[in-house]
């Protein structure tokens, strides 16, 4: 057994899944993971090592907490440790919790179905996963994993994983092969454009946000659709993005369709991926059109 095992262990009463993962049965968010030694509280958003255990669950200080494990064996902190420790494992970005909340979000699925109309093929290929409380979209930039976009209903919320790294693109791997893009308001409007064969992509911004660094990647680009949600803040904000691309911009924001009506809504109600792209090109504007 692991220290982390045994660390949860002491305190909480532990059931395996048969695999490499512990919960608890006082805390269901509460996971050991055996093949990475670390434990994750996901309702609590605490997550890390033994160290930080000791520090954040047990509350000891951290002068405590590590003279503790130094007792326990020397070589647990194999390298310096300083007291921002604490500051560091808060803004670490995990990539092993994409495979937790994926292997988790198995038994709870029907929101990714419901909500978003998502097949069990686009669950998988985007691993999209459930935390205990938050429904999560792994983000990835150059394929390294760099944060979740995470979503509840009753009451809704969006939100990103980890605080003050930044908004980041989504899905812009498939501008390398096609030669137009639909740019969507959100990370789910992408995933339910590819889902359908289409080049989506979005970012994690909000409609408001966009980086003029990524601009570049759009100048080979004959066609650029921007999609965006039927309220003020989509209309506003993808007219100001067309601005950027100029004539190479169709926009379309759902405005014959009721208030906050978008692209998943649209599938959701069963038009197909042609009656998408003929309402793309016949109701379509130019920024100076809108």
């Amino acid at each position: 057994m692991g220290l982390i095992e045994r660390l949860v262990g002491e305190d909480f009463t532990l059931v395996s899944d048969g695999n490499r993962f512990y919960k608890t049965l006082e805390h269901n968010s509460l996971v050991v993971d055996t093949l990475t030694n670390r434990f994750y509280w996901n309702s609590k958003h605490i997550y890390g090592d033994c160290l930080t255990y000791l520090i954040k669950v047990r509350n000891m200080s951290f002068r405590d907490a590590k003279n503790f494990l130094l007792s326990v064996d020397p070589n647990l902190l194999t390298e310096p440790v300083t007291q921002d420790i604490e500051e560091k494992i808060e803004i670490k970005q995990d990539s092993s919790l994409v495979d937790l909340f994926y292997a988790a979000g198995r038994k709870y699925r029907d929101y990714w179905y419901t909500k978003r109309g998502y097949t069990d093929e686009t669950i998988d290929k985007f691993k999209l996963g459930y935390s205990g409380e938050w429904y999560t979209i792994p983000i990835y930039e150059e394929g390294k994993f760099v944060n979740f976009q995470v979503r509840k209903e009753e009451p809704k919320r969006i939100k990103h994983w980890y605080k003050g790294v930044g908004p980041h693109s989504f899905n812009f791997g498939v501008l390398k092969f096609s030669d137009w893009v639909i740019i969507a308001e959100g990370p789910p409007d992408a995933i339910i454009l590819r889902q359908y064969n289409l080049p989506g992509i979005s970012q994690t911004g909000g409609s408001s946000y966009w980086n003029k660094d990524w601009n570049p990647l759009f100048m080979s680009k004959k066609r650029i659709y921007i999609v965006y949600d039927n309220d003020d803040a989509g209309k506003i904000n993808a007219k100001k993005l067309g601005q950027v691309f100029g004539r190479k911009a169709l926009i379309y924001t759902f405005d014959s369709f009721i208030n906050k009506y978008d692209i998943t809504d649209y599938f959701l109600s069963g038009h197909t991926k042609d009656n998408f792209m003929e309402l793309l090109e016949e109701e379509g504007k130019y920024e100076y059109e809108v």
